[in-house]
């Protein structure tokens, strides 16, 4: 450590009396020794323990606010180990990846910091590449008092640094420094034509691109084809393995990367998509252009900004999931497994391409262990190492998308010991399609199985119809009062006169039961029965003066669609109710409309909920569709929702997705379509 101590003063602070996200910050002198641990192992395990507890999830605590002395001294110190992790610890530390204005402590943190700048500037001119690039996006985070000088000065030390690695951090961080400044976009502009590296070019052209100067989707393909071109720079791998999350990203990283010449494009292919955000044509073009090229490499980049653009942005990528379809199918061994697991997130979106995926889930295993980073084509079962087995992806898809292929193949998987736990949600998805599995799966719930298994296969027996559910009686009403159970009894009561006076005393005493949303289940059930309205119209405005279970209690009555004493006034209540996320107020206001068809009586609490919960705005579609064509006003809301270019459950800073996202937001703008006047106009061009 040379001369400097840079752990002077590190056990005068009273770090007993200080906490982080786990406790006592006892600890925290040891991270911070172990950060510059000759061993890379120890550094490893000590950076896992200060992003996990010292800056857990990002937040700053007191002891974090200790800890930036020690770490700037590590930074600034020539020899030591670890230094470019420390710097990366302050860049964090100091609202790095904020895009929001800071506040806090990190705001407190990002002032220490920027007093500190005339340190960190030497930094540029280290002898340690990985510390200069490290440093760019600290010097970045501290650049609130002067983000333009900031941008000049690093673009001036740019054309002077020898090392690619820290030129592409420059041009990420200049691009985020200097919105639509002159001089930044001529820069980045003689980047991409004069800068030798590729994928420098490539980042200049996304940075310009983010800034609303984006080349044309030819100039990006070229570029990308000559970084494809270039001679191949494999990744080295650390060579050590840390029982940590740190160690096993990087681990993962290092397998994804593994006989890759050109591992750096991956990051670069998805960066520049991105960067072109609702310019979705050109994203088109530059994916497609990956997808279709005789590399390899470049069409296995392609997939996962493919996959991204098509949940998050509307439109028909027909040709788009054509190509990915292919690919499973035929492309590479690298590739398939990539281009299979892209399809399998697809949900009901996929069905264009069904005949493909058909092929796909019968040429696959019958069961196989569950492989990281898909390795392999998903099999009919995969097996867990501590968990029950489950339905593999593709063909739990192919029986979503309600394909007869899929029964025969379900079949087997009812055979099979153990049983997979969503076996029975995935025959649910098939319909009444799979009615020549009913007595298989109602012989399996005489098995004694966990809970979900035995839901997914009572709902396996509900989607199929009354007569499937009529095999599993004795074992539904055994059961207990489950809204799966009570919803199946309702439907096979409903229609089989013989098994009514069976299934209807047991579901009154379900819901005279002290869960409130069982109950509220087994009243609507007994109602599918007995059509005995009022019974359940007084029962269900009970239950919503109960907080657990005023929204479904709430959904029961649009579907009875009548009112007793005190309904409307206690549903006009909910509907006016300010709760966290709408949903309250929005179910309340769609049993109005059931019920009383006056648009007058919940349009304020619909269009509140439409403007400050987006994602209720599926359930608002819902009601308005009860009241009628829509006015003017409405119109006007749903043009204006339809004519957004991304999918509703992707805005507000969003980057990932859930299983299922896609099919709601499909069928929110088909709901919305059918409201609106000659369809809303033509659906998106297929691409």
């Amino acid at each position: 450590m040379g001369d400097v101590d840079v752990f002077a003063g590190l056990d005068a602070v009273a770090w007993q009396r200080l906490r982080h996200a786990y406790g006592s910050a006892a600890g925290v002198p040891a991270i911070l020794r172990d950060l510059v641990d000759p061993d890379p192992a120890v550094r490893e395990v000590a950076l896992e323990q200060f992003y996990g507890a010292v800056h857990h999830q990002g937040d700053v605590y007191r002891c974090t606010l200790e800890t930036l002395p020690f770490l700037t001294r590590i930074a600034t110190t020539p020899g030591l180990p670890g230094r470019a992790a420390a710097i990366e610890l302050l860049a964090s530390v100091g609202g790095a990846t904020w895009d929001q204005p800071l506040a806090g402590r990190t705001r407190t943190a990002n002032a220490t910091l920027a007093a500190d700048r005339p340190r960190f500037l030497a930094l540029l001119h280290d002898a340690d590449a990985h510390v200069r690039a490290a440093v760019v996006p600290l010097l970045r985070a501290i650049a609130a008092e002067a983000p333009e000088a900031t941008a000049g000065l690093l673009r001036r030390h740019a054309d002077a640094e020898p090392d690619p690695l820290v030129r592409r951090a420059i041009v990420t961080a200049v691009a985020r420094l200097a919105t639509a400044d002159p001089a930044t976009i001529a820069w980045l502009e003689g980047l991409t034509t004069a800068e030798p590296d590729a994928g420098l070019r490539l980042g200049a052209l996304a940075a310009l691109a983010r800034l609303g100067v984006p080349a044309p989707a030819e100039t990006a393909v070229a570029l990308i084809a000559a970084g494809y071109s270039a001679p191949p720079a494999p990744a080295t791998p650390a060579g050590l393995q840390t029982d940590t999350l740190v160690g096993r990203i990087r681990e993962m990283r290092e397998q994804l990367h593994a006989g890759r010449g050109h591992p750096q494009m991956d990051e670069l292919v998805r960066a520049v998509s991105d960067a072109y955000g609702d310019r979705v044509e050109s994203r088109i073009a530059v994916l497609l252009a990956g997808l279709r090229s005789a590399d390899a490499e470049w069409q296995l980049d392609a997939l996962h900004p493919a996959s991204n653009l098509v949940h998050g942005w509307r439109g028909r990528y027909t040709h788009i999931l054509r190509r990915i379809a292919d690919l499973a199918l035929t492309g590479e061994p690298v590739v398939r497994p990539r281009a299979a697991g892209v399809l399998g997130d697809l949900g009901r979106f996929a069905a264009p391409v069904a005949d493909a995926l058909a092929g796909l889930v019968e040429s696959a295993e019958r069961r196989a262990p569950h492989t990281p980073l898909r390795r392999a084509v998903p099999p009919w079962i995969v097996e867990w190492p501590a968990e029950p087995p489950t339905v593999g992806r593709l063909l739990a898809l192919l029986a979503r998308l309600g394909d007869p292929r899929a029964v025969p193949m379900l079949a087997w998987v009812l055979e099979q010991e153990p049983l997979p736990s969503d076996a029975g949600w995935a025959i649910a998805g098939l319909g009444p399609v799979a009615a020549p599995l009913a007595p298989a799966v109602a012989a399996r719930l005489d098995d004694p199985l966990p809970p979900r298994h035995r839901d997914g296969l009572v709902a396996a027996l509900r989607a199929i119809g009354p007569a499937a559910a009529r095999e599993a009686l004795p074992v539904l009403l055994a059961a207990g009062p489950d809204p799966v159970n009570a919803e199946a009894l309702g439907q096979l009561g409903a229609a089989d006169p013989a098994t009514a006076g069976t299934v209807l005393p047991v579901l009154r005493g379900w819901a005279a039961g002290p869960d409130a949303r069982g109950a509220v289940a087994a009243t609507l059930a007994a109602w599918t029965v007995d059509a005995d309205t009022d019974t359940a119209v007084a029962a269900l405005t009970r239950h919503l003066g109960d907080d657990a279970a005023a929204v479904v209690a709430a959904r029961a009555l649009r579907t009875v669609s009548a009112a007793g004493p005190g309904t409307l006034d206690r549903l006009g209540a909910l509907a006016r109710r300010r709760d966290q996320y709408g949903h309250t107020a929005v179910a309340a206001a769609h049993a109005l409309a059931a019920i009383t068809g006056d648009a007058a009586l919940v349009r304020a609490p619909l269009e509140h909920a439409w403007a400050r919960h987006p994602l209720t705005r599926p359930a608002v579609v819902a009601a308005w569709a009860e009241l009628g064509p829509p006015d003017a006003r409405t119109r006007a809301l749903l043009a204006a929702e339809l004519a957004e270019p991304r999918r509703l459950y992707r805005r507000g800073g969003n980057p990932g997705f859930s299983y299922g996202e896609l099919d709601q937001d499909e069928a929110f703008v088909a709901a919305m379509r059918a409201l609106m006047p000659g369809g809303g106009g033509d659906p998106a061009p297929a691409r």
